[in-house]
């Protein structure tokens, strides 16, 4: 992974991402800039990232249409790490920054579109913060304009942008192994993440499938589930995308109705399963992201049903798989 304990002058970098510049378009036209950073709450903020743009490269100049993503974590070992993605025209570069702060992969980032826009920006890095006089620092709100990006250490920053994000979604699921043959349902999930971490409470709900019993024409039983639990996960970005690993766990109720025996009826039971789940996260604007994920598994809890009048039943298998696609909203 490239390294950079000092981003500045990053010309280089700029270079070897963006390689030529695409033709200038006429004195005075602007196209549009799309930028996405995604970062830790610590972090600058994209408005700062945007202004930081805004000084290397002044608006009034002609610029190409770039389409331009960040996403940012923090290593165990305390260093920053960006993963960027540029596309301008018919041209897309990825590069990976590492540094000591996440203000100094904001700079880098912001100079490499910078660049993009102007071949012409200043490489000047930003001018230290002056003191502020008097024992006690006044913070100002985060939609004040910024200047110079700063690597959000303060005590008081971190407290403003809050140290954690809180995260909600739902999606549609398909699963094997839960209910008889391939089950549909939907799952929902809330949580909270910290850096490259998260944790979330999660429920399921798959509707009742049915299920003609072995040897009895009109004999069937319908099963259905319902379930919540516990995830932790851990994410690294992938270019512009992010991928993540969760270890989960669900306990929940099952049921059973017979339907076409001589005494129908009904049962419950608990059930309850662990395993791993691989997903990609999708970011699609600074809240957003599309989710992805496959999950694996086995039965800690598997109930048994005997339909009454038949002998038949149905018993949970010991392993189950499952994929599921939605939406995130961050917070």
């Amino acid at each position: 992974m490239p390294a950079s304990r000092r981003l500045l002058p990053p010309f280089g970098l700029a270079l070897a991402l963006l390689g030529s510049a695409s033709p200038a378009r006429a004195q005075g036209e602007e196209a549009p800039l799309r930028l996405s950073w995604q970062s830790p709450l610590e972090c600058p903020s994209e408005r700062e990232v945007r202004d930081e743009i805004a000084r290397l490269a002044p608006p009034g100049r002609a610029r190409p249409a770039l389409d331009a993503r960040a996403l940012v974590h923090q290593e165990a070992s305390g260093r920053w790490v960006g993963a960027f993605r540029v596309e301008q025209g018919e041209f897309v570069g990825e590069r990976l920054i590492e540094a000591d702060t996440c203000a100094e992969v904001a700079h880098a980032f912001a100079l490499v579109v910078a660049l993009a826009l102007d071949p012409n920006a200043s490489l000047e890095p930003p001018a230290p913060a002056a003191p502020t006089p008097g024992p006690l620092a006044t913070v100002a709100p985060p939609l004040a304009p910024a200047g110079p990006l700063s690597d959000g250490a303060p005590a008081a920053r971190a407290k403003a942008r809050r140290p954690l994000a809180w995260v909600a979604g739902a999606g549609l699921r398909l699963q094997t192994g839960l209910l008889p043959g391939l089950a549909s349902g939907v799952g929902l999930d809330v949580g909270a993440t910290w850096g490259a971490n998260g944790v979330y409470a999660n429920g399921v709900f798959f509707p009742e499938r049915e299920q003609t019993l072995s040897g009895i024409s009109e004999a069937k039983g319908r099963y259905g589930l319902w379930g919540a639990g516990l995830s932790g996960c851990h994410s690294w970005p992938l270019g512009g995308l992010e991928v993540e690993v969760c270890a989960r766990t669900r306990w929940g109720s099952a049921w059973a109705r017979s339907k076409g025996v001589s005494r129908e009826s009904s049962g419950r039971g608990l059930w309850g399963s662990g395993g791993g789940v691989g997903a990609l996260r999708v970011p699609l604007g600074p809240r957003g992201a599309l989710r992805a994920e496959l999950e694996a598994g086995a039965s800690t809890k598997r109930p048994r049903f005997v339909i009454e009048g038949a002998e038949a039943g149905y018993e949970w298998p010991l392993l189950y798989a499952g994929a599921s696609l939605g939406g995130e909203l961050h917070f």
